[in-house]
């Protein structure tokens, strides 16, 4: 007997919407088979009601039924799915619900983490006396998660001392005192090579770093096999140097240029990255959406991204 999934009534549209906790929360966590699967769903949701067998789906997308039924079951491990105790059949979780009680839930367990780690990490004395330095810095006294923060970076990030501080001052210096960006900075510098205070600064004055190393992260991020032309070249410099956008919102435009035309393409990715108008973003879009239940409903993971950039190395 098959197990079947109902996505509930809604009326035809042309598009996805996906909100940006999705891709904080859930994207990097599922396994690729399971965001394969859940995107093709959501597809689904957008041709109105629609019920499916799982060897419908397994033969849709090349699969075989075992992925299906392990998807399902990491979906409803990871509250994105439920089963109607009446009907017995499959229902996906409206994500702006979802969201919604996941922030309740996790701010909680974000205050006692923060709590039991300040108590153990306040009695590693070289540790405060970093603190101790960044709060003359910084003018005022630290908050537990600010401090939190700091540790995280320094040690799960792995970011040096040096760059942190110079994050820090560079921050300060552009009158911005969230420890959020900071960490954007530092962990962007990280991504580009920085590994010193000096090297910090000459990227600050507007000097060309070794650019290998930046177009190998490139290359990597886009999952691209052969060497950046010439011309791909300029652009990254463009979006490094000039505009001074980051790993990380190089990476956003990337995933919207993606949704958007199903390919890789510089001059649409930088017209993203630039807010040219030029491209609507489907996943800047999604923040004023509603996803409902799939009773009603509105609306990238390396592997659906690597199939979509495929075309690119041939």
């Amino acid at each position: 007997m098959q197990t079947k999934i109902k996505l509930g009534k809604s009326k035809a549209i042309s598009y996805l919407k996906l909100p940006f906790d999705f891709f904080e929360n859930h994207f990097q966590k599922l396994s690729p088979n399971t965001v394969k699967i859940y995107l093709y769903l959501l597809y689904l949701c957008t041709l109105g009601e629609v019920e499916i067998k799982e060897n419908e789906i397994a033969k849709k997308l090349s699969l075989v039924k075992k992925d299906i039924s392990d998807c399902y079951a990491e979906l409803k491990e990871n509250g994105l799915l439920s089963v109607n105790e009446v009907s017995g059949e499959n229902e996906l979780i409206s994500l702006d619900e979802f969201y919604k009680n996941y922030t309740k839930t996790s701010n909680e367990e974000i205050k006692k983490e923060i709590l039991d780690k300040a108590k153990s990490i306040k009695f590693d004395s070289q540790f405060k006396k970093k603190i101790t330095f960044i709060e003359d810095i910084y003018g005022k006294e630290l908050s537990q998660s600010d401090i939190l923060e700091i540790y995280e970076l320094l040690t799960n990030y792995k970011i040096a001392y040096d760059v942190l501080i110079c994050a820090i001052e560079y921050a300060i210096s552009k009158n911005i005192k969230s420890f959020n960006y900071i960490s954007k900075v530092a962990i962007n510098w990280k991504e580009l090579g920085l590994t010193s205070y000096e090297s910090c600064e000459r990227f600050i004055s507007g000097e060309s770093l070794d650019s290998e190393p930046i177009y190998e992260n490139i290359k990597k991020m886009f999952n691209l096999k052969r060497e950046l032309y010439d011309i791909e070249k300029k652009y990254v410099d463009e979006w490094i140097y000039k505009h001074q956008k980051t790993l990380e919102e190089i990476r956003e435009a990337l995933n919207v240029t993606i949704l958007n035309i199903g390919k890789i393409s510089f001059p649409y990715l930088n017209s993203v990255l630039l807010n040219e108008g030029q491209a609507t973003s489907a996943i800047q879009k999604s923040q004023n959406s509603k996803l409902s239940n799939f009773k009603e409903r509105d609306y990238d993971q390396e592997n659906l991204l690597a199939v979509l950039r495929k075309k690119q190395n041939g």
